[in-house]
């Protein structure tokens, strides 16, 4: 188990522009494992790359009941969000001290490449739309 540090919002590498992933590899698994590792350690429910100093296009969710699935996303792109809304309290895991209310899509439709290389579709609803929706904002 590898806990990345987590990079605070104030540092450049959430701003950089984030790279492509062509390929899954060995490298690209074991980045995805240190993201997992690291945001069951904070605990939160998603993480970005560039939030543990990686700039790669590269995020997981996990927010299913006794998160037991984490998915895995390379290269997401967000391509159709629901006109109906879900309102909610958001904070950063680490700003505990600071939440604000947000509303956005309650399902969104997302294409991935999946940890085996393959193309994949996939419809995200209310908590897992949210936290894809807040980790494609760290994608530049």
């Amino acid at each position: 188990m590898v806990v990345c540090l987590w990079i605070f919002w104030l540092d450049s590498r959430l701003r950089a522009a984030t790279t492509n992933v062509v390929n899954i590899t060995d490298e690209t698994l074991a980045i995805w494992q240190d993201m997992i590792d690291t945001m069951e350690a904070i605990p939160g429910v998603g993480i970005a790359a560039p939030q543990i100093g990686e700039i790669l296009k590269l995020a997981v969710t996990s927010a299913s009941e006794g998160r037991r699935r984490a998915v895995c996303m390379a290269n997401s792109k967000i391509l159709r969000c629901s006109s109906l809304l879900f309102e909610h309290v958001e904070a950063s895991p680490k700003s505990h001290e600071v939440s604000t209310k947000l509303k956005r899509p309650k399902t969104v439709i997302v294409r991935f490449l999946n940890v085996k290389g393959k193309m994949y579709f996939e419809n995200l609803s209310k908590v897992r739309s949210d936290i894809l929706l807040c980790k494609a904002g760290k994608f530049r």
